[in-house]
């Protein structure tokens, strides 16, 4: 399997005030049953994204429809070898041939909700460049909002939680910054998304690594599956987070909400 090429982001050094290169990759997971969702997603993309200027989406079978300009796909395999129980196989063999060892991982059913604080994205991939033990960093407010996170610090404008290790779901894989190295030791063969969600928490409470996340919920969207149903008011989500009024009519218009 090929290995996907690196994706660049230039960022100004503050010591030093000189610009320095950092490697940081957007991937979208997608399957080819929810293809048609890239759509919607890549229409938000492009209105909200101010920075993140390439994205690779993650499937298997490559849309039919044409992709957005600075979004390419990387076939993981045949879609019928990788059945909802063998998820993680997938997902392990994708990060084996990405060469980045920070990425920025979603899903294809998160679409955008505001702009992406691009800068404070930028500033929690160099806190993790400078924290080793750091597996995962939300970009949400998922940590944010599961359990007693304590404060650690800040970088920039950005204040720092650190989510404690007994914590549920510290393996979400809600809108995150991810070691590479450490999402691979908490990932074994055989195993569903929902398995991992729970049984991933339990082996990355084993490890020491660290979960942290923001106060500043940098990546806002509105998760738009449920169940396997397109929702257009997900209010499984804490807080309630929804698309505005304006932005679904647009989606609605293009036909990007029905499959």
């Amino acid at each position: 399997m090929r290995e996907i090429s690196h994706t660049i982001f230039l960022l100004l050094n503050k010591k030093g005030g000189k610009i320095i290169s950092m490697s940081m990759r957007a991937i979208v997971l997608t399957s080819d049953n929810h293809n048609w969702l890239l759509k919607g997603y890549m229409y938000q993309w492009k209105k909200y994204n101010n920075g993140i200027d390439k994205v690779t989406i993650a499937g298997f079978t490559e849309p039919k429809f044409d992709l957005s300009e600075n979004f390419t796909f990387y076939s993981i395999g045949k879609f019928e070898d990788y059945p909802s129980n063998k998820w993680s196989n997938a997902i392990i063999n994708l990060l084996n041939c990405v060469p980045d060892d920070i990425l920025f991982i979603m899903l294809e059913d998160y679409w955008l909700a505001r702009n992406i604080n691009t800068s404070a994205v930028r500033s929690c991939y160099n806190y993790m460049l400078n924290n080793a033990d750091i597996a995962r960093m939300d970009l949400t407010n998922d940590r944010l909002n599961g359990g007693m996170p304590k404060d650690i610090g800040c970088i920039d404008t950005i204040d720092i939680i650190e989510s404690n290790k007994d914590t549920s779901y510290n393996s979400s894989m809600q809108a995150s910054l991810w070691k590479k190295d450490a999402l691979l030791s908490i990932l074994i063969e055989n195993e569903s998304p929902w398995e991992f969600k729970l049984n991933g928490n339990s082996r990355l409470a084993n490890l020491p690594y660290r979960v942290c996340g923001t106060r500043q919920n940098p990546v806002l969207y509105q998760i738009m599956v449920t169940n396997g149903l397109f929702n257009e008011g997900n209010k499984d989500t804490y807080p309630y987070r929804r698309l505005s009024e304006k932005d679904m009519q647009e989606l609605n218009e293009k036909g990007y909400t029905k499959e």
